[in-house]
């Protein structure tokens, strides 16, 4: 076997294992990536990203993000795709979707732009983390604060 051949293999498995354990950290961290080309308009999801939208991830195209979001979150994440394709600054919120089955899940979400060598915008990638269990925790624990406050403050 030649060095270079050996070399490649190496690299090969590094990159493979690298991938192993980004994959399963983001699965622990549930979160989804997402690439948007601008020029084909056309996205990529990740497996996860179809599992919290409650979709099909055999189907041909990945659907329409915005057919999906609460309808008073859609102008905000609109304003902030827009406002990154024009400055180039990332975006980061927080904004309901509504999945097919009509269960809500609430989504923390960050964009960041791409350039091409003329510095014309191509592309979007981003990730999509489930946050909707930690938010119902978040409830949970203000109610009960309430609570022990109300019991404590004298009649």
């Amino acid at each position: 076997m030649t060095i270079a051949f050996q070399c490649s293999i190496r690299l090969l498995k590094a990159a493979t294992f690298n991938e192993d354990r980004l994959s399963r950290a983001a699965k622990c961290a549930r979160l989804g990536y997402w690439e948007w080309n601008l020029i084909q308009s056309k996205a990529e999801w990740s497996d996860k990203m179809f599992e919290m939208f409650g979709v099909d991830k055999t189907m041909d195209d990945v659907p329409s993000v915005l057919d999906y979001i609460h309808q008073d979150d859609k102008d905000r994440l609109s304003t902030a795709v827009q406002n990154t394709i024009e400055t180039g600054d990332e975006h980061r919120l927080v904004y309901r979707i509504q999945r097919k089955d009509g269960t809500m899940r609430k989504v923390i979400a960050n964009g960041v732009l791409i350039r091409n060598e003329h510095g014309t915008p191509s592309a979007m990638v981003g990730t999509l983390q489930d946050i909707t269990d930690i938010d119902l925790v978040i409830d949970a624990s203000r109610e009960l604060i309430t609570l022990v406050k109300d019991e404590l403050e004298p009649a």
